[in-house]
């Protein structure tokens, strides 16, 4: 071999450790990036040439797949668990607190009942019965405000994470046409690769998804379920908030279709959790399913037995006692609204006679109309209140009710049966600490499955970085040997050199 082409081979030799060391420093410099594939660089022999090198950029298919699904199922149980967090926060049902507030209200409230059984004379004790009882349902209203304000909130969350997905698909969109114009990408411009997976990551955070990758590098995304994200182009959606009641959906942006649209092929993530949180449904035995629904119904529920829905409850049967003074409530409807809100019909709330208020009741629910029976325009749990007739002190609690209603409020016959909780044989405060503890243990269970999938993973993520990213202590000892190679090529050009240098000069 001549000394030419001894000098263009470690030339070239120079050029690809060159080319080598700046991969190798780039992964040193990634190495704690977690969207970050690592450079492994393959060198190829040119017979009689020199050498060159190449990039492969890392990937496990298999294990991105699971990590994907693991990430969509971890952000699912983080917002499920967020949201029985703010529910038992609004009902006061933490497991750290002993009882509920509404079991605590509703424990004064039997107690003032029972220290009036013992004195109906005691003035005070008749107004701590009132006071109690203002308590109790000022405390409904305001827990069942605050769950309709947490679902007006879900609802806006819901569309931010249909906008934030858009922008995302949409990017993606983008990037897969970068690559597959560049069917080379992988080894000429792998950063792109790097930011395809890392869209395709932060996508499975709202949604789960399936990735289909094609033959030029590109992706296709869907749902779970079969709905296309994105496919070539990106799909694009709405969410369409729902109002009095409704379900809240997701469509194709700017398709007009009915609930529940497209919430079927959006689970997993955060935005398939917030739909299922806002379900109407109080009937799956998935607590993370109709959670809000639930919820309210629960206290729904307990609202309507408070009022006289049914023979034997507290509101009507045992309150209407016969006066025994002449201030004592007298006459008046059946709370026809509570019929109306239990059986939504105008015609059984006509028919009991109602006229606006309920004055054989100690408690009233009111739609807001005075004319007649109407839809309600606040669930029965916003609008439970002691009877009006009471508060303003026109009327007094009933002296020869006090045993009928100390009866009727410790009897252990009641029995609750919807949005998850199934009691039988409980009082009434019993029925308030059902629904603290359905909530309770919910949320017990949700936070643990939060922190279970989380951990899961996290160890995945932990395998996928092992397996793809960068180990420092590869990557410098691979450095300290391809210096030692460039030292060596450098040794020889320098040394070739020389010895064209001395020919030169022997020459003239």
């Amino acid at each position: 071999m001549g000394l030419s082409s001894i000098l263009s081979t470690a030339t070239q030799g120079l050029q690809t450790v060159e080319t080598e060391i700046e991969w190798r420093t780039d992964n040193v410099n990634n190495a704690t990036s977690t969207t970050y594939a690592r450079r492994d660089p393959v060198t190829v022999s040119l017979s009689g040439q020199g050498v060159t090198a190449t990039i492969t950029r890392a990937s496990d298919t298999a294990l991105q797949s699971e990590y994907l699904s693991a990430s969509s199922a971890s952000s699912a149980a983080g917002t499920t668990s967020d949201y029985f967090t703010q529910i038992s926060d609004i009902l006061g049902t933490s497991t750290s607190d002993s009882s509920s507030t509404l079991q605590t209200d509703m424990d004064s409230f039997t107690s003032a009942w029972q220290s009036f059984e013992t004195d109906t004379s005691d003035s005070t004790s008749e107004t701590e019965i009132v006071d109690t009882g203002q308590t109790l349902a000022q405390d409904m209203n305001s827990e069942a405000q605050q769950l309709q304000k947490l679902g007006e909130q879900a609802s806006e969350s819901a569309a931010d994470q249909v906008t934030t997905l858009n922008g995302q698909l949409s990017t993606l969109a983008t990037v897969n046409a970068e690559i597959a114009a560049n069917p080379n990408a992988a080894t000429t411009d792998p950063d792109l690769l790097d930011q395809r997976d890392s869209l395709v990551s932060d996508i499975s955070g709202v949604v789960g998804v399936n990735v289909v990758t094609r033959s030029d590098g590109s992706v296709a995304l869907y749902t779970n379920n079969g709905t296309v994200l994105v496919d070539k182009t990106a799909a694009q959606f709405q969410w369409n908030a729902g109002t009095g009641g409704t379900q809240g959906y997701v469509s194709l942006a700017g398709k007009t279709t009915s609930a529940p649209g497209l919430n079927a092929g959006f689970s997993g993530g955060t935005l398939g959790a917030t739909i299922d949180f806002l379900n109407p449904s109080t009937s799956s035995s998935n607590a993370a399913v109709g959670t809000l629904a639930k919820a309210q119904a629960q206290l729904d529920n307990l609202a309507l037995q408070l009022t006289g829905q049914s023979s034997g409850t507290f509101g009507g049967a045992y309150y209407d006692a016969t006066a025994d003074r002449s201030t004592d409530l007298a006459g008046g409807s059946s709370p026809a609204t509570a019929i109306y809100a239990a059986s939504g019909s105008t015609a059984a709330a006509t028919a009991a006679g109602w006229d606006g208020s309920a004055l054989t009741s100690f408690f009233t629910i009111d739609n807001g109309s005075t004319t007649g029976p109407t839809a309600p325009t606040e669930t029965p749990s916003q609008s439970l209140a002691v009877n009006a007739a009471l508060v303003s002190g026109s009327a007094t609690v009933k002296r020869e009710s006090a045993t009928a209603v100390v009866a009727a409020l410790t009897s252990a016959s009641r029995s609750l049966s919807v949005g998850g909780v199934n009691v039988t044989g409980q009082t009434y405060s019993g029925l308030a600490a059902a629904i603290a503890d359905y909530q309770s243990t919910s949320e017990a269970t949700a936070s643990s499955n939060s922190t279970s999938l989380s951990a899961t993973t996290t160890t995945l993520q932990t395998r996928l970085t092992n397996e793809i990213g960068v180990n420092t202590d590869t990557e410098m000892a691979q450095l300290t040997v391809l210096e030692n190679d460039y030292a060596a090529n450098a040794k020889v050009i320098s040394t070739v050199q020389s010895m064209f240098d001395t020919l030169f000069a022997i020459s003239t």
